[in-house]
């Protein structure tokens, strides 16, 4: 499940797009996230959806799952702590992962994945801060 996160099908320019998206997107999320958290949602992300990908789309290979998954938590965390317009942009970004699971895609399942875990780093972040009396951070 873990190995064909490290090859890419679809031929040189299959990788280089997926490259370069984990590139961009990975940057972004490891800045909303943190490093330990970055590699948490893309290891959940990536791993899980590959068992989702052994139901609805078993032959294949790339990291772009794990490219959804961070994506998605990062629109998590625009939907709750950005401004307006991020906030619109990452609810539509969560809406096309929630189509792409409808529609039997690899991708909606790593989508899933990694907004919940979001979801649930929030969820953990809220709760922490209000034992420490801090209040919310949203």
């Amino acid at each position: 499940m873990v190995t064909s996160l490290t090859v890419q099908d679809g031929g040189a320019s299959g990788a280089v797009l997926n490259l370069v998206s984990l590139a961009v997107v990975g940057v972004l999320a490891e800045r909303a996230w943190g490093a330990r958290r970055f590699a948490l949602i893309g290891l959940v992300a990536g791993v899980g959806a590959q068992f989702w990908g052994a139901v609805v789309q078993p032959v294949g290979a790339g990291n772009s799952v794990v490219v959804f998954g961070l994506a998605a938590a990062s629109a998590v965390v625009a939907v709750v702590r950005g401004p307006v317009l991020a906030r619109v942009a990452g609810a539509l970004a969560l809406v096309g992962g929630l189509a792409l699971l409808v529609l039997g895609d690899l991708h909606g399942g790593a989508a899933l994945l990694g907004a919940l875990v979001g979801v649930a780093l929030l969820v953990r972040d809220r709760r922490a801060a209000g034992r420490a009396g801090l209040g919310s951070r949203a």
